[in-house]
């Protein structure tokens, strides 16, 4: 049984929306992505390199041409002399019969990931998640009018309870909030160094 990853459960909990991606979008995609992104000494750029490829290879699951697109663009990359095999050219779109994929896709911006209101309260205000982590600590801010932050919690399972409750009507009464991973520091030593 595979172990479920926090991604993996804020996706679960994730709004989603139809989108229609055509093969000419996924090859696109495909151009655009780091492929080199696990190499890189930037832990902040393997994860951003990772999440990215698993939303592609998500994508690609849909239909046997974006499998075959997406190996043969992990091919090219993959080989030439570093590799000690020879290098395979770039795929062409032309190449690929003119196909496309509905797919349900999280509802993500610049705040995170839209998630479904887990709690009692009705309203149409809404909570974005941002965390990295469900055991760090977290903020509940709000993203709409003054932007303060409405608290810090030991957890994101707390931290969304509260959300919940602050985009409620009357009680709570803000506007969009998001729920952010922070560090937190015992002592100045650890922030210092």
């Amino acid at each position: 049984m595979a172990v479920q990853t926090h991604r993996d459960k804020v996706l679960a909990e994730a709004v989603t929306k139809k989108v229609t991606v055509t093969i000419a979008d996924f090859f696109s995609s495909l151009e655009k992505h780091d492929w080199y992104s696990s190499f890189s000494d930037s832990s902040e750029v393997n994860k951003r390199g990772e999440v990215e490829f698993h939303k592609l290879d998500a994508i690609a699951s849909n239909d046997p041409e974006f499998t075959r697109l997406l190996k043969e663009f992990n091919d090219h990359y993959f080989t030439g002399e570093p590799w000690g095999n020879e290098k395979q050219p770039k795929p062409l779109l032309e190449n690929f019969e003119n196909v496309s994929v509905d797919i349900e896709q999280p509802v993500e911006s610049m705040h995170g990931i839209l998630i479904r209101s887990p709690g009692e309260y009705d309203h149409d205000n809404k909570v974005w998640d941002k965390t990295s982590d469900a055991d760090s600590h977290c903020l509940v801010k709000e993203i709409s009018g003054q932007e303060r932050c409405i608290g810090a919690f030991p957890n994101r399972d707390v931290a969304i309870r509260c959300a919940e409750y602050a985009v409620s009507v009357p009680d709570g009464g803000y506007a969009d909030v998001v729920i952010e991973s922070v560090k937190v520091y015992n002592t100045f030593e650890e922030w210092f160094l």
